[in-house]
């Protein structure tokens, strides 16, 4: 587990502390190289109260910006986070 410390990235290979929604199954907030399994995406991605991202005030998604931090997670080349 490299953890965010070792990569200097915010959240990369960050568990998540106090997300318990859907998407929970998601091990690490940013999956280096894999937006689909990152909590951080999944959140930004649905607008139910339990799994939105930012939690106050979002209704909608905003698809331009989601899809601009997919496409930055699935450029990072960082090894994986591991278990």
């Amino acid at each position: 587990d490299i953890g965010s410390a070792t990569t200097g990235l915010w959240g990369v290979c960050k568990k998540p502390l106090a997300y318990g929604g859907a998407g929970a199954t998601r091990k690490y907030d940013i999956e280096p190289g894999n937006a689909d399994l990152s909590v951080l995406l999944y959140r930004m991605s649905h607008t139910a109260t339990a799994d939105v991202m930012p939690s106050v005030g979002r209704k909608v998604n905003h698809t331009e910006g989601i899809e601009m931090v997919r496409g930055w997670i699935n450029q990072l080349t960082l090894p994986g986070c591991g278990n």
